[in-house]
């Protein structure tokens, strides 16, 4: 079996976002390629994440503080069908 990827997605270093998702992940028999996506800004990064994430049938784990950029994030997932967790 291929290993999922997990997107970790940051407006900040991510490091805590990233050890969440491993810790969690710890719980399964298999190990996710952990893909951490720090210091986004904008809508732009966050639009290419998403194409990305579909594009490799992955999911995305985020750590946004900006509501708005939260709510992008979720819609715009949920429009493409990638799987998004705050």
């Amino acid at each position: 079996m291929d290993n999922k990827i997990v997107y970790v997605v940051s407006d900040s270093v991510g490091e805590t976002a990233d050890l969440v998702v491993r810790a969690a992940m710890g719980q399964f028999p298999f190990a996710p390629d952990i893909r951490r996506v720090p210091y986004v800004e904008d809508t732009g990064t966050l639009k290419e994440v998403i194409s990305i994430a579909k594009s490799n049938q992955a999911l995305i784990c985020f750590t946004l503080v900006k509501p708005d950029m939260r709510q992008y994030l979720v819609t715009e997932a949920a429009k493409e069908g990638v799987e998004a967790y705050d």
